[in-house]
């Protein structure tokens, strides 16, 4: 008995994924002799292990909801900061109003718009920002009485980096980064597990190899029938985009 061919190279990753889990308990069952057919079962139960390790993503959600809320708390001090700033140019204190012009002159270089910016940008651009305030623009922040704001802000633009970089560091680790090369190897396994079942029914007349290939073939067909489905509606889908309205 022949083995259907399953569209391995077809599936997304959590569909190999679940395509092998399905099959490789079928696998199992065959307690062939053949030092061949043992040695590959091995290799693809190996291989699945690692293949369903690196397909389980990292969980960071939670990082990315600490990451929001700390970035709405940044955003939050800035316009308080550039508030107080707008503030003291109404100022009838000639010391105050000028530090207010120099410091809103400051902080429209590096765009009053700063906190609507992509996070990263947004970070960058607030870390020179607060180096011209802790330096250059130091007595006109003493002069408006904002040293606490720009502390605030200083700490608001550290703890946002530190987060990014925690949830960039769980993402690097995740091992799914790496599913890609273990899936070649696992696709490239299961087919010749595939092949020697083939021949062990064919050719060797094992009964369980070809009982074996019997609950395969139902479990490649339901696989292969939804995959079409999805490549068919993909596709139908592409041709609707593409006609004109």
């Amino acid at each position: 008995m022949k083995i259907e061919k399953a569209l391995t190279q077809k599936m997304y990753v959590k569909e190999l994924d679940t395509f092998t889990s399905e099959t490789e308990p079928v696998i199992e069952k065959v307690k062939s002799e053949n030092p061949f057919y043992i040695q590959c079962k091995v290799n693809f139960k190996t291989l699945k292990t690692e293949y369903t390790l690196r397909v389980k993503k990292t969980p960071t959600k939670h990082l990315t909801a600490e990451i929001n809320s700390l970035d709405n708390k940044r955003d939050s001090t800035t316009k308080g900061l550039f508030g107080i700033i707008d503030a003291a140019m109404f100022s009838n204190d000639a010391v105050i109003y000028h530090s207010a012009q120099r410091l809103k002159d400051l902080t429209n270089q590096y765009n009053r718009s700063i906190y609507k910016e992509p996070l990263s940008v947004q970070t960058v651009q607030t870390d020179k920002l607060i180096e011209k305030l802790e330096t250059e623009y130091k007595n006109d922040v003493t002069n408006l009485n904002i040293t606490n704001w720009v502390t605030t802000l200083k700490q608001d633009n550290t703890d946002v980096k530190n987060a990014s970089s925690n949830r960039n560091s769980a993402l690097a680790s995740s091992p799914e980064n790496n599913a890609s090369e273990v899936a070649k190897s696992l696709i490239k396994s299961y087919n010749k597990l595939a092949s020697l079942l083939t021949f062990m029914s064919e050719d060797m007349g094992d009964i369980e190899a070809t009982k074996a290939i019997e609950e395969l073939n139902i479990i490649i067909s339901s696989h292969n029938s939804r995959i079409r489905s999805r490549i068919t509606h993909n596709q139908n889908q592409e041709v609707e985009e593409t006609q004109p309205q």
